[in-house]
């Protein structure tokens, strides 16, 4: 019920053997061909839970260091599509990221890109605190 939900565009492998063909021709790493050999794969497996409590805008971003971030959208915004026997407001998404070792994924809050944004995104003003750890810049 919730898969239908929300459009997480990602970059999916079908299978190990494609994967293992292409490694070094079509999937070059940035050290190039020659480590392709030594490449461990894809070693980390990260689990995310996700929780959104509001389907009129992005529960999220997650972000994958050295390759990007995907934002995590509900489909009836992003396909334009409207649902009226839909009754879900809130609940869980739960979905398996693969990377190489020594890269991070942080979930963070979404960033407001596009004109759609204006009509989720709330601007707020830094609190005490947070004007205090902010790095001053002088001109």
């Amino acid at each position: 019920m919730y898969r239908d939900l929300f459009s997480v565009c990602t970059f999916l492998l079908k299978n190990l053997s494609l994967l293992q063909k292409e490694v070094g021709v079509l999937l070059t790493p940035p050290n190039g061909k020659d480590k392709a050999e030594d490449w461990m794969g894809l070693e980390t497996k990260r689990q995310l839970q996700i929780k959104y409590e509001d389907i009129e805008k992005p529960t999220c971003d997650v972000a994958i260091s050295g390759l990007g971030w995907f934002s995590v959208v509900p489909v009836n915004k992003s396909a334009g599509i409207s649902n009226p026997g839909s009754e879900v407001t809130a609940g869980e998404l739960t979905f398996v990221v693969h990377v190489p070792k020594p890269v991070e994924i942080f979930v963070r809050p979404p960033m407001p890109v596009g004109k759609a944004a204006g009509q989720w995104y709330d601007y707020r003003e830094l609190t005490e605190e947070e004007l205090e750890v902010r790095p001053k810049w002088f001109f």
